[in-house]
C-alpha cells in the first residue's frame, strides 16, 4: 500500500484538474517565509506538519498565520515536533480559504476483502474514527473494472 504526504496527493489531484488552493512545501522556516513574501502563498495562510498520521489539527500540527514573520514562526514550531512519533522535516503552506463546507474523501485497503474501496462522508473536518458508522458510505473499488462512472 503507497502512503502519500498530503502535498504528494494534491499534486496528482492538480495533475487532473482538481481545483486547489496555491500551496508551497518549506523544509526549513526561511524558506516558508519566503513562499509567502514572494507571492507563491497568499496571507492569510496555513501551515501544515507533513506527516502520515491523522489528528494534526488537534495535535498542534496544523497553524494560521496573517504575516510573513507568523509563518516563519509557526514553521519552526512545527518542524521542531515529532508527531506521533515522527519528525516533522516538511510543511505545506496554503492560502486560507473561506470554508463553507467541508467532505471526507479517502482510498484505503479493506484487508478483509482483499481490495481498495472509497470511504466518503458529509462530515468532512474531523477525524473520520469519531464519525458514526451511519454517515460513512463504504464503495469498494474492484481492481478490474474499477469505479464505473455513476460510483
Amino acid at each position: 500500500m503507497v502512503k502519500l504526504a498530503e502535498w504528494r496527493g494534491k499534486e496528482i489531484f492538480r495533475k487532473y484538474g482538481v481545483p486547489l488552493p496555491p500551496g508551497r512545501v518549506a523544509r526549513s522556516p526561511a524558506e516558508a517565509e519566503q513562499w509567502v513574501r514572494d507571492g507563491s502563498v497568499p496571507l492569510p495562510c496555513v501551515i501544515k506538519a507533513q506527516v502520515l498520521a491523522g489528528g494534526r489539527g488537534k495535535g498542534g500540527a496544523v497553524r494560521f498565520a496573517n504575516t510573513p514573520e507568523e509563518v516563519r514562526a509557526a514553521a519552526q514550531a512545527i518542524l521542531a515536533l515529532e508527531f506521533k512519533g515522527e519528525r516533522v522535516r516538511e510543511v505545506l503552506l496554503e492560502g486560507k480559504l473561506a470554508i463553507g463546507r467541508e467532505l471526507y474523501v479517502a482510498i484505503t485497503l479493506d484487508r478483509s476483502a482483499r481490495v481498495p474501496i472509497l470511504l466518503t462522508s458529509s462530515q468532512g473536518g474531523v477525524e473520520i474514527e469519531t464519525v458514526e458508522d451511519s454517515a460513512i458510505v463504504r464503495q469498494p473499488i474492484h481492481p478490474f473494472p474499477g469505479l464505473a462512472a455513476y460510483e
